[in-house]
């Protein structure tokens, strides 16, 4: 993980946690275990995440530890069900533009 992120698309976060982080396959079923390869650990409640998903298992994975989620299928998932997701966008351009 990281202290933060930024892209292209102008935003940052105060924290991004990549699944490297994570000795689990899905991150988002153990947070604590993200959280804690932090320095310092942090106490982070998911109802305080927004995970931002592709695959239609991240975004089960996520609302199942409480987060919110939005999602942006990709080219691969993009005809699946995404009606789990708090919110669903065509592009990583709108995201963007949700979040300003």
């Amino acid at each position: 993980g990281s202290g933060g992120c930024s892209g292209s698309y102008g935003f940052r976060f105060g924290l991004a946690i990549e699944p490297e982080a994570s000795h689990s396959p899905w991150p988002f079923a153990n947070l604590p275990d993200c959280a804690s390869h932090l320095n310092p650990p942090l106490e982070i409640r998911p109802a305080e995440c927004l995970v931002i998903e592709d695959s239609l298992n991240g975004v089960k994975s996520a609302k199942a530890a409480g987060m919110s989620v939005w999602a942006v299928p990709n080219r691969v998932t993009e005809g699946l069900d995404f009606s789990a997701a708090d919110r669903i966008f065509p592009s990583l351009i709108e995201l963007a533009e949700a979040l300003q």
